[in-house]
């Protein structure tokens, strides 16, 4: 949700926000990586994929891991839908 709200950052500033260490922040944003949520834009800066395309990856991935046929949800799409304003507004300041 951080970089939802608050837009492209680097590990170092996503760390001192969050108070917690570059090594906790570069595991956590990794981890959303590998689930299709954030990209690396470069070797130690982040950004958020759209709402919408982040939730529907992590779905897609849970049905998969689950083996539960994938089709649309309401309440995934909702939470993107919901996302989708802080996303906006931290790419318009």
């Amino acid at each position: 949700m951080f970089i939802v709200k608050n837009g492209r950052k680097h590990m170092e500033k996503i760390a001192e926000s969050l108070k917690i260490s570059e090594g906790e922040a570069c595991n956590v944003a990794n981890s959303l990586v590998e689930k299709g949520m954030i990209i690396n834009i470069s070797h130690l800066e982040y950004e958020s994929l759209h709402p919408r395309f982040a939730i529907t990856n992590r779905y897609r991935r849970l049905c998969e891991e689950d083996c539960i046929p994938f089709r649309k949800n309401l309440v995934i799409d909702n939470i993107g839908i919901v996302l989708e304003i802080p996303f906006e507004d931290a790419r318009t300041k």
